[in-house]
């Protein structure tokens, strides 16, 4: 048995800036049964360009996509209801950043989503945020 591991990623900037909408596809094939973990890594597509934040979803055949984890650079990782010890994520560099699965399962057939963004205050407890209400 094996289980498909199909990783998007996806870079989404300001569209004040007039960024295009970048997707990165990436689909593994993992035995159950040989290999107990797997790692899919991003890494920036524009060396030039750095992302503070990163984003990590699950979508289940026939389920709606859910987020597994939320990463920082050299922030400790935010996993919310996800189990830690199936999933650990790092975010060394602001270049790339890695999530793996471990003790492969049939179940964790799935497509993994990444997503990342640049935020210049990810630290900091005055961060400011602007709601939809306030862009309008």
């Amino acid at each position: 048995k094996s289980s498909r591991l199909q990783l998007i990623c996806i870079k989404i900037k300001d569209k004040e800036l007039k960024s295009t909408v970048y997707t990165r596809y990436l689909t593994m094939i993992a035995s159950c049964g040989t290999s107990k973990q797997k790692t899919v890594n991003y890494s920036s597509w524009d060396t030039y360009i750095t992302h503070n934040q990163m984003y990590w979803y699950i979508q289940r055949p026939g389920e709606t996509m859910r987020l597994i984890v939320y990463t920082a650079l050299g922030g400790v990782p935010d996993y919310g209801g996800a189990p830690e010890n199936k999933y650990s994520a790092t975010k060394a560099k602001a270049e790339n950043g890695a999530l793996t699965v471990n003790d492969l399962q049939q179940n964790d057939t799935a497509v993994y989503f990444c997503a990342v963004s640049k935020h210049s205050d990810v630290r900091s407890r005055r961060s400011c945020t602007k709601t939809a209400q306030q862009l309008i």
